[in-house]
């Protein structure tokens, strides 16, 4: 009985840490980088903390954790609320079969990112094809662009933070 509820305590505390590393995301995607002259957005890059979801977090405290964020995402960026909480959280069903492992290594995590990646932007393509509004497609484009350079860097920061700061916890 003790063994069950210290197995739940650890699964929220992972859904917390994982929750903490998005909202810190969300928190500086909405800032911008100014590069040669260029202004680059970093608005997908919290879909990386998404994919790199730990196994062992609580499912239900998960799904609280990722509508928070999202609407925190939707008000710091201006969108309609309800946007990113929807993208965050299916985003996270999608990738749930394939959640982290630390067997996998950083080009075949990449890779599965690039496609993860690369249906968003096909929904993105096939929303600006058939709905009545305009999508700017070539930001979007630009932003999973952004994000997938960005995951190498996000892929050391969380292995170094796993084997140092939690004890090699996945």
């Amino acid at each position: 009985m003790l063994a069950d509820e210290v197995t739940v305590i650890k699964a929220r505390i992972i859904a917390i840490q994982a929750g903490i590393a998005l909202f810190v995301l969300v928190i500086l995607a909405n800032g911008t980088f100014n590069f040669v002259g260029h202004t680059i957005p970093f608005l997908f890059v919290p879909l990386i903390v998404i994919y790199f979801w730990p196994k062992g977090a609580d499912p239900a405290l998960t799904y609280i954790v990722l509508f928070l964020c999202g609407l925190v995402h939707d008000f710091l960026n201006g969108g309609s609320p309800g946007i990113w909480p929807m993208v965050f959280m299916i985003g996270w069903m999608i990738t749930r079969p394939y959640l982290s492992s630390k067997e996998v290594g950083l080009t075949l995590f990449w890779f599965g990112f690039v496609v993860w990646m690369g249906v968003l932007a096909l929904v993105f393509l096939l929303l600006d094809f058939w709905g009545q509004d305009h999508i700017a497609i070539g930001n979007v484009i630009f932003q999973i662009g952004v994000a997938i350079l960005v995951f190498p860097l996000l892929y050391g920061i969380r292995l170094l933070l796993r084997n140092t700061v939690f004890g090699g916890m996945d």
